[in-house]
C-alpha cells in the first residue's frame, strides 16, 4: 500500500470555482483536479490538509483553504507558474471575506502567508509516498 500522510479532509463531491483572467488558457487534469480555463474544480476524493499554521479550522476556512490547497498542489506540481502564488494568496483572502471572516482573523492568516513566503508552494515541498509492505 502507498499513501501519504497529513490530511484532514476528503471532498465527498466536487468543489468548483471560477478564477480570473491570469488562469486562462490553463489546461490541466490531474487524477483530482481540474483547471481549464478559469474553472478550477478539486474532484471528490480530493484530500486537503485546510488551514496550516497556528489556527484553528472553522467553517469560515474550509472551503477557501481547500481551494488554497488546491492551487498550491498545482504550484508544487509544477503545472502552475511560481509567480501566480501571489495572487493565490489574494484570493484564498477574498474568498475568507466572502465567507464573513472578520478582518482580524483575515490580516492573521494573510500574515502568515506573506510570513511562509510560499515554502509549501514550492516542488521541494510534495508529500512524501509512503509505503508498507
Amino acid at each position: 500500500m502507498r499513501y501519504r500522510k497529513g490530511y484532514k479532509i476528503q471532498l465527498a463531491e466536487d468543489e468548483l470555482c471560477v478564477l480570473p483572467n491570469e488562469f486562462r488558457g490553463f489546461r490541466i487534469e490531474t487524477d483530482f483536479i481540474t483547471l481549464i480555463d478559469c474553472v478550477l474544480t478539486g474532484l471528490k476524493g480530493y484530500a486537503s490538509d485546510l488551514a496550516s499554521g497556528p489556527t484553528i479550522d472553522t467553517e469560515n476556512t474550509q472551503v477557501p483553504s481547500v481551494r488554497h490547497d488546491i492551487l498550491y498542489e498545482l504550484l508544487r506540481l509544477g503545472l502552475l507558474p511560481q509567480d501566480l502564488r501571489v495572487l493565490i494568496d489574494g484570493l484564498f483572502v477574498i474568498w475568507l471575506d466572502e465567507r464573513g471572516m472578520s478582518k482580524f482573523r483575515q490580516w492573521y492568516f494573510a500574515k502568515g502567508l506573506k510570513w511562509a513566503k510560499g515554502k509549501h508552494a514550492h516542488p521541494k515541498n510534495k508529500k512524501k509516498i509512503y509505503t508498507v509492505k
